[in-house]
């Protein structure tokens, strides 16, 4: 488990840590990060970094083990070194180039925000935005970059929607 890979999305390399509670896979940046939000708080017998996935108070606060922190990996994925990639129509309007500039500013910090909260505990889209304070405008497309990177996958089970429906519950990929 503490073998470094390499991300099939930027390639890169990966160090896969384990979240406590729950023992989760969580794909982090090889090198320790005082600015991420994942703190080593004890080694796995195979070497593997143990980390306590942080809130946002948490991570302001003084650290609560130890100095070493390490940002997930899906924070800093980027499939070219031109950073996140924004879709965009052939002749965009001023308010689409507007909130895709603005995506493009918001969209790393969102995606560490999601892993981290399907890290701590698998979640639907709902359980996300109600989690995090974000629309479902924005989960969405962090999740499925998040998806398509290999870094998270459906669980298997789903949970109903607000309004009843069944919806797909999101882990940490488990390769």
């Amino acid at each position: 488990m503490s073998e470094h890979t390499t991300c099939k999305r930027c390639g890169k390399p990966m160090l896969w840590g384990q979240t406590t509670p729950g023992g989760k896979a969580i794909p982090l940046d090889p090198e320790p990060d005082p600015t991420g939000n994942c703190e080593r708080v004890g080694t796995t017998r195979a070497g593997a970094p143990i980390v306590l996935v942080l809130t946002k108070e948490q991570q302001e606060a003084q650290s609560l083990f130890t100095a070493e922190r390490f940002m997930p990996h899906a924070a800093t994925c980027t499939p070219n070194a031109g950073g996140d990639e924004v879709k965009l129509p052939a002749n965009p309007t001023a308010t689409q180039a507007f909130a895709a500039e603005r995506a493009r500013s918001n969209s790393a910090k969102q995606r560490q925000a999601v892993l981290a909260a399907i890290a701590a505990r698998p979640s639907t889209d709902h359980e996300l935005a109600a989690q995090l304070g974000l629309d479902g405008n924005s989960i969405r497309p962090r999740r499925k970059e998040l998806q398509e990177r290999g870094l998270i996958e459906p669980s298997g089970a789903t949970r109903p929607s607000p309004s009843g429906r069944p919806c797909i519950v999101w882990r940490v990929s488990s390769s």
